[in-house]
């Protein structure tokens, strides 16, 4: 509203110049024959009416032409974000909530559970539609995905006497009740299974949001129903089967009235109902749920809203996105009540009827009014584009459409306007708005602006208006009051554009939205698989006389970069538990061979990709027989309890019948062979592997190595208890007689040379740490020194760092010197930080200094910054300073920025001086700015100039809840760029100048 107010207040000046032209004519005038120069007093006083209309067609051009602007809100909502200080978030209409987690605690015994509170709104909504996690729809109702990563989920429309324990409840309680706010408790499962990419940012919350106030349901105010519009209590979400929570006339006057908490306004404006024009509201709500024809049959609401805003957002913010919403509709002040124009097709209504007759203008003239057909090619555009908030995309900004494009300009220059509508959700619906702004930019672009005899009286902004001015050859011309202010003659200035039924045309040419070529986002589920994935099975003679199985697994060699590694298991069909063959073997290369214990059985082996994201692919399996083996006996380990066993070559008969007869001693050798293996199958493990008496040997003598090693090293730690023992009665004897404890290490080195002159160097350290039971202090200190009679030098340094328990603070000095015949050069530095658990600051000063013969050259610098938990403020002070012979000159600025979370500021103050026997100059430029609750804004810019007998001043202000401007001190010179003349206003009044330096008008006391 502050740029409609302004625009009022710069017609109103216009009307002023116009009334006053004739004296202001006269008075020039006569100024003028006293300089010889002949000009009619009705020339001027025209010549100052054309320019005064001319003033309030400008400041009228943008009303019904600008573009809305965006709420930062609409992108914060689409990702989590813990923000205890977030501004509150208000929702209009079906759309994604706020997405602000004030409260986070991880707790469980394995920490393995996070709670979050999240802020969905700084109000009552309706109700929860739905709620998605990473794109996918996760509750609605009840939760339908993602059970393995979310334990549970509660949803509060309004905080009032609901509060609840959640997490451990030590910290969120039943006491913490989020008034008027509404939120949703969530636990996840901090498992890696359910989200191997950590817990999901991307989620959205759909919600029905604010309840709004309909007066049409106000029977108190000429409606008829329960509503009240100081009763939050009565406003409602729907009525019936309409939605009247999404329609903007009603959202835009919720926000005007504010919205209330224990009887604060925590958002909106809080104009009183008496500031408001009801009726008009009442009209444009009927006709945002006006029923339009679609292309593919059916109808539509004409128009909806759906959007988020912001404490953070300026009114004209909110106010500007949900006029947009309706097409090229725009809020307005009309007789100071607050009032809705345009955007609808009231052409056939009612219409204030005027004539030339009707135009004002000075005695004597012609009746001046300006009639521009069309703005400058520059200042117009033929090309419309923008972006919505898709509800097919999760309300992230889509484009709606292929830019609409009119007939090029007069300069064949294509000039777009952006129009990005954020609180509409139909492509559809953002075509046909699109399509007013620039119908009404192709079709209606002429603008007239005159003043107007009390017959305007019955006109308002947003009024249409018929002209008939035979000299434009026009009869009953339409148009629409842009503009409009008065005077105490009743006389009217307006600012009329043209208008046309054809804007407002709900046509149905829907064109499809352009192919969305948004990437795939990132998914954890998306993995790889080894393909042809196949086994096969060998043996081979091993040690031992003992065959060796082997399985050989093969797959496609993976080389897409993608996959770090595969990992190979098996068993044996029927058992549980699966062996590790390879943790993390190269994919690429296709194959791999392990050998198995257990030849002769069914296989089961089973392979898998890890992805280069630490994420593994899902199993392949197949089976395989493993190659049986054959037993060839070893002989020296065959055991013979009964002493049976033949020797080497043995052949019990004597006549070599073992290779006739196929035995041994007389034994069938395949019943010795049976025997064998049956005594075999004695001496194995579990797993099958076959034991040797020389590996029991061998394990039994490791064995009692590793026995005697373990009573080694016992004996060896006894000693060493002891040992360790007698060092702590001695440590405690020592310090139980001792109160405190100094350790101090220093070195120091002179050295001097006797010669003609007398030099000497120095060089002395010192480190010092003090420590007792309230407190410790350690320092160093360091210095070196260079000395040759006239010529020294020095440098000097000192740090420390102190602590008592209660605080603590360390510091660091140096001082850099050099001196020679009386010239001086030094630095010196000095940096502090300190704290004492409630607040914190640090420190550094600087200085740079040189001096000669009373000469000074000086650089000084300090900085700060300082916060206890509520407050913080940094400061930077800088100096820079030369004197010589009585002159000095000196620049010195001072930077300063502090929040206490309820207010911001920041502010600079730079100084130039020059200074000589008591006489100064100086130039002054202060600036600040500073942001508060409630959208409270301020910004100031100054600079001075004051050489002690003249000041001259400059200062620009703007207050969010107060005015703006520029304030000059001093006479102002306005000079033309080509030396075509120059304006002097002082405090005597105003002198115009030609370019020969010819005085041609003069205003005031000279």
């Amino acid at each position: 509203m502050s740029k409609v107010l302004k625009v009022v207040a710069i017609v109103a000046i216009a009307v002023a110049v116009v009334v006053f032209a004739p004296a202001i004519g006269a008075a020039l005038a006569s100024v003028a024959g006293s300089l010889g120069v002949t000009i009619t007093g009705a020339a001027i006083a025209s010549a100052f009416t054309t320019m005064a209309i001319t003033a309030a067609l400008t400041a009228g051009a943008s009303l019904f032409r600008k573009a809305p602007s965006m709420s930062n809100s609409m992108a914060d909502r689409l990702r989590a974000s813990v923000n205890p200080t977030a501004p509150r978030k208000i929702v209009f209409g079906l759309t994604a909530a706020g997405a602000d987690v004030p409260f986070v605690e991880t707790y469980g015994k394995k920490k393995d559970r996070s709670a979050q509170i999240i802020v969905l709104a700084s109000h009552k909504i309706n109700r929860v539609v739905g709620y998605y996690v990473e794109n996918d729809l996760t509750w609605s109702g009840s939760l339908i995905r993602h059970a393995d990563g979310i334990e549970n989920m509660r949803f509060v429309t309004q905080g009032a006497n609901n509060g609840f324990s959640y997490g451990t409840g030590n910290y969120w309680k039943p006491t913490a009740k989020f008034t008027g706010c509404a939120y949703m408790a969530l636990t996840w499962k901090l498992s890696n299974d359910a989200w191997p990419g950590g817990l999901p940012s991307e989620t959205r919350t759909i919600v029905e949001g604010c309840p709004v106030y309909d007066p049409r349901l106000d029977s108190s105010t000429g409606g008829s129903g329960p509503h009240r519009i100081d009763d939050q209590s009565t406003w409602t979400w729907k009525n019936g089967s309409v939605e009247i929570g999404r329609n903007p006339a009603l959202c835009l006057l919720t926000y005007l009235t504010g919205y209330k908490i224990a009887g604060q306004t925590v958002w909106g404006m809080g104009i009183p109902a008496s500031s408001i024009d009801l009726d008009n509201f009442r009209y444009y709500a009927n006709v945002c749920e006006e029923r339009v024809a679609l292309l593919g049959g059916g109808t539509v609401q004409r128009y909806h809203c759906d959007a988020i805003y912001s404490t953070a957002d300026a009114h004209e913010t909110v106010i500007g996105g949900i006029t947009a919403a309706m097409g090229s509709t725009k809020l307005v002040d009309v007789g100071g009540a607050y009032t809705l124009v345009g955007g609808v097709d009231d052409t056939a209504g009612p219409k204030v009827s005027l004539t030339a007759d009707d135009l004002v203008g000075p005695p004597g003239g012609a009746s001046p009014y300006v009639w521009n057909p069309a703005p400058a090619a520059r200042d117009r555009f033929n090309i419309i584009r923008g972006r919505f908030a898709d509800p097919d995309n999760l309300y992230q900004l889509s484009d709606w459409g292929d830019p609409i494009i009119q007939p090029p300009l007069a300069d064949g220059v294509p000039r777009t306007m952006n129009l990005d509508l954020g609180a509409v959700s139909r492509p559809e619906t953002c075509q046909r708005i699109a399509k007013q702004f620039l119908l009404r930019e192709y079709l209606t672009p002429g603008k007239f602006s005159a003043t107007f005899s009390p017959k305007a009286f019955a006109a308002n902004v947003g009024s249409l208006v018929t002209l008939t001015i035979p000299k434009e050859g026009w009869n009953a011309k339409l148009f629409r009051v842009e503009s409009q202010a008065e005077t105490h003659d009743m006389w009217f200035q307006m600012t009329l554009r043209e208008e046309s039924a054809a804007v407002y045309a709900w046509d149905r040419e829907e064109k499809p939205l352009p192919p969305s070529i948004r990437p795939e986002g990132y998914d954890p589920a998306d993995t790889l698989a080894p393909e042809n994935f196949r086994l096969t099975s060998h043996s081979y003679a091993g040690a031992n006389n003992y065959d060796v199985s082997e399985v050989h697994v093969a797959w496609t060699p993976e080389d897409s970069g993608r996959v770090q590694g595969i990992q190979i298991q098996s068993r044996a069909v029927g058992v549980d538990s699966w062996t590790n063959q390879a943790t993390l073997f190269d994919a690429n290369v296709g194959t791999y061979t392990f050998t198995s214990n257990a030849p002769g059985v069914t296989l089961e082996v089973r392979a898998r990709f890890r992805m280069t994201t630490a994420v593994y692919g899902s199993w392949v399996t197949a089976n395989v027989a493993t190659a049986a083996v054959v037993v060839r006996p070893d002989w020296d380990n065959v055991l013979d309890p009964s002493g049976t066993r033949p020797d080497a070559n043995a052949d019990v008969t004597g006549d070599h019948t073992s290779k006739d007869t196929a035995a041994v001693g007389g034994v069938p050798s395949g019943t010795l062979l049976n025997n064998v293996n049956a005594a075999l199958a004695n001496q194995r493990d579990p797993q099958g592997n076959l034991i040797l008496i020389s590996d029991v040997k061998a394990a039994v003598d490791a064995a009692n190595g590793r026995i005697d090693t373990a009573n080694g090293q016992i004996t060896t730690a006894n000693g060493q208890i002891v040992i360790a023992k007698n060092r702590a009665d001695a440590a405690y004897a020592v310090g139980s007689t001792a109160q405190q404890n100094v350790d101090s290490l220093g070195t120091s080195v002179n050295t001097r040379f006797q010669g003609v002159n007398d030099n000497a160097a120095s060089l002395s350290t010192r480190i010092t740490a003090v420590s007792d039971a309230n407190g410790a202090l350690a320092v160093r200190t360091s210095n070196l020194e260079t000395d040759s009679g006239s010529a020294k030098t020095r440098i000097t340094a000192v740090e420390t760092a102190v602590t008592d328990g209660r605080f603590a603070t360390a510091q660091r000095a140096a001082i850099i010197e050099t001196s020679l015949s009386g010239a001086l050069g030094r630095i010196s530095n000095v940096e502090t930080a300190t704290t004492d658990g409630r607040f914190a600051t640090a420190t550094r000063a600087g200085n740079i200094e040189t001096s000669l013969n009373g000469a000074l050259g000086r650089i000084g610098a300090v900085e700060t910054a300082t916060t206890d938990g509520r407050f913080a403020t940094t400061q930077r002070l800088n100096t820079v300073e030369a004197t010589a012979n009585g002159f000095s000159g000196r620049i010195s600025s001072v930077e300063t920025a502090t929040t206490d979370g309820r207010f911001a500021s920041a502010g600079t103050l730079n100084q130039l001086r020059s200074e000589y026997n008591g006489t100064a100059a100086t130039v002054t430029t202060q600036a600040g700015t500073l942001t508060g609750l409630q959208s409270k804004t301020a910004a100031y810019w100054s600079v001075q100039a004051d050489a002690g007998n003249g000041r001259a001043q400059l200062t620009v202000y703007s207050d969010a809840y107060g005015s703006a401007g520029v304030d000059i001190v001093g006479d102002v010179r306005i000079t033309g760029s080509n030396g075509g003349g120059r304006t002097i206003v002082s405090r005597l009044g105003m002198e115009v100048y030609d370019a020969n330096n010819i005085r041609r008008v003069q205003l005031g006391i000279f």
